[in-house]
């Protein structure tokens, strides 16, 4: 029934689903299409939460977590490496067309990121038989944020021994080794990073940035003018002025604090003169196909919390001012929010609404949309009992309902917070009779759920990594 009203009109609301329900639904929705699936949370904490359980009931490759830069403090050098790949991943990934189910927050959308043109212009594609300069390529890689290392194990890091050049992109499960014979790539393999040995032989890979900040002298020559004209407008100190821009001239951003990205990409005085596209910061939004599916949790919540959102950036810069700090102002780094609604609405809409039962589109759509479709889900939780624990146990009601539930011929899944909690829970389970069973190698959680018959099976599984087989 919803994929009908998709097919019926661009917009849909949902109501009626609590908890793991709404990203349950997310993940069969992803698995019914052949485009992405773009999940929207008011917060980064309901985000993250949103894609563990996602992780949880689809592949896990297909999974990808967008996240918010944190933005609020005004130092220049913001270290957030692992939120900068996991960006970078996404972006990727966008760009490849290859379908996922990404999980992001509203905090995440608004804000400003490398363009698209910079991005795609850094990639570069490493095949076989390539003629490669090995100085060229390594002062490539730093370019794009890459860490030399002499060992390469973790996203992001390079290394480059004799006639051997290992590279981890963010976007990759492993790292590339390519072996050269004078210029000429003569294999590519990956290999683990924890035992250093080969898995494979590969004829191509694809580097990408692996962060927003592509350095270039021309970029560099942008941001010290750029900082000299907003410290003289904040009336900063010039030794704090010269910090900064000798920090810029002497090539030591290792780490730069994403506020600050509209200095290295903006208009230049002589871009005019010249055949050199403007570069400026851009969004989301033009990664995307225009093809991929937006789902909406709480949806008529989300412009509160845009504005919660907004006023908390500018308090935190109101601050910046007052204490003498340099900054930039909120539209440097922030879409407005009658531009972010503009960008969402050519885009498909199902928005889930937690309380307001009346169809609801973020993006401001005026199309009169169907009333709203609405599920009902029961919740699996101890029910408060008045008095004293009964003698038959704290559990005993939540076994009762599992156990009327296997007898209709369900199929009960318990979600474990932890790895430590599951034998504990199954110990706990077996006490009342109830014993989970085993899932079948190779299955999916969707083919479980799909594909499931009677008589009703009983599963634990650990929230975020994978199934537990227990006897």
């Amino acid at each position: 029934m919803l994929r009908e009203r998709l097919r019926s009109g661009p917009k849909t609301t949902l109501g009626g689903l609590h908890s793991s329900s709404r990203s349950l639904l997310a993940s069969l929705l992803f698995a019914s299409q052949d485009e992405s699936l773009i999940a929207v949370l008011g917060t980064e904490k309901d985000a993250r939460d949103f894609y563990r359980d996602c992780r949880v009931f689809s592949n896990q490759t297909d999974v990808l977590h967008y996240p918010a830069w944190d933005i609020l403090t005004a130092d220049f050098f913001a270290i957030q490496k692992e939120i900068e790949l996991a960006r970078m991943e996404a972006l990727s990934a966008l760009l490849s067309n290859r379908p996922c189910l990404m999980v992001t927050s509203l905090p995440a959308l608004v804000q400003k990121i490398i363009p698209r043109r910079v991005f795609t212009g850094y990639m570069k594609t490493i095949s076989l038989g390539d003629m490669v300069d090995r100085d060229d390529l390594a002062q490539k890689l730093l370019s794009g944020g890459y860490t030399k290392k002499t060992l390469v194990e973790e996203r992001g890091e390079f290394s480059a021994r004799g006639n051997i050049v290992d590279i981890y992109p963010p976007d990759a499960a492993n790292p590339f080794r390519i072996e050269l014979v004078g210029d000429e790539i003569e294999s590519i393999r990956q290999f683990d990073p924890v035992s250093q040995r080969s898995s494979g032989e590969t004829l191509a890979f694809q580097i990408v940035p692996v962060r927003e900040l592509i350095l270039t002298d021309r970029r560099k020559q942008r941001a010290v003018r750029n900082i000299r004209l907003r410290a003289n407008d904040l009336e900063l100190p010039r030794q704090l002025k010269d910090h900064l821009t000798e920090a810029i001239n002497n090539d030591l951003l290792s780490s730069l604090n994403p506020m600050y990205l509209a200095l290295f990409y903006g208009p230049d005085a002589k871009t005019a003169f010249t055949d050199q596209p403007v570069e400026t910061l851009g969004a989301f939004f033009d990664y995307c196909s225009g093809q991929e599916l937006f789902f909406f949790d709480d949806a008529s919540s989300m412009a509160r919390s845009l504005e919660d959102l907004e006023n908390t950036t500018n308090r935190f810069l109101l601050q910046a001012r007052h204490e003498n700090k340099f900054f930039v102002d909120i539209a440097a780094f922030h879409l407005a929010p009658t531009d972010l609604k503009m960008r969402l609405a050519p885009f498909p809409q199902v928005s889930h609404e937690a309380l307001q039962l009346q169809p609801t589109s973020f993006s401001d759509t005026k199309t009169a949309e169907p009333s709203p479709l609405l599920f009902h889900t029961a919740e699996m939780g101890l029910m408060k009992r008045e008095g004293p624990v009964a003698a038959e146990g704290l559990l005993y009601p939540l076994a009762e309902r599992i156990r009327e539930r296997l007898g209709d011929g369900d199929l009960v899944v318990f979600l474990c917070p932890g790895k430590e909690d599951i034998p504990r829970m199954a110990h706990l389970l077996e006490g009342y009779g109830l014993k989970p069973g085993r899932k079948e190698p190779d299955v999916s959680f969707l083919d479980l759920v799909t594909d499931h018959r009677p008589p009703g099976r009983l599963l634990l599984l650990e929230g975020g990594n994978g199934w537990i087989p227990l006897s």
